[in-house]
């Protein structure tokens, strides 16, 4: 869900765009201790390859969860 943003969201059709994935970044330091994680969005899907870019279907309690969702601004 986090890499999900409100433009891929169709809501006349009913269906959401996958295009982008998140993943957990860290690096190595010095010490050898690793850097706290944090999630980055990439604008790729895992493989490389055009696969795992799709649209999906919305169940009509996904698309109540997300006009509630955004009715409250917490987006």
């Amino acid at each position: 869900m986090k890499a999900i943003r409100w433009s891929d969201i169709d809501f006349a059709n009913r269906r959401v765009y996958l295009h982008n994935q998140a993943i957990t970044d860290y690096e190595l330091n010095d010490d050898l201790t690793f850097s706290a994680r944090e999630v980055v969005v990439s604008d790729r899907m895992k493989g490389y390859t055009s696969k795992g870019y799709r649209y999906e279907h919305l169940t009509d309690q996904a698309i109540e969860i997300l006009e509630v969702t955004q009715s409250v601004g917490n987006h």
